[in-house]
């Protein structure tokens, strides 16, 4: 998920471009802020798989341990307050 922040900043780096290279139109302009948010979008993607690719194991071990950790997991998370998504 890509924030306003995120959003602001691209949209801001294609202006620039756009400004300093005269030969950019409207149309490659748009085209580049797309790929923009699909690179940030893909690189979401890797961070996350990353993410799950290191705690597998350390889940699965501790799921012999204790057959009903996800649940545990999932109740102590559940009901977490972590304010607003912005």
């Amino acid at each position: 998920m890509l924030s306003r922040r995120n959003v602001r900043v691209k949209v801001m780096q294609v202006l620039y471009a756009q400004n300093r290279d005269e030969g950019l139109d409207q149309k490659s302009t748009v085209k580049e802020y797309w790929k923009k948010i699909d690179d940030s979008f893909d690189l979401l993607l890797f961070s996350v798989n990353n993410i799950i690719r290191i705690t597998k194991p350390q889940l699965m071990i501790m799921r012999k341990e204790n057959p009903n950790i996800f649940r545990v997991i999932w109740i102590k998370f559940s009901h977490q307050n972590f304010g607003p998504i912005a």
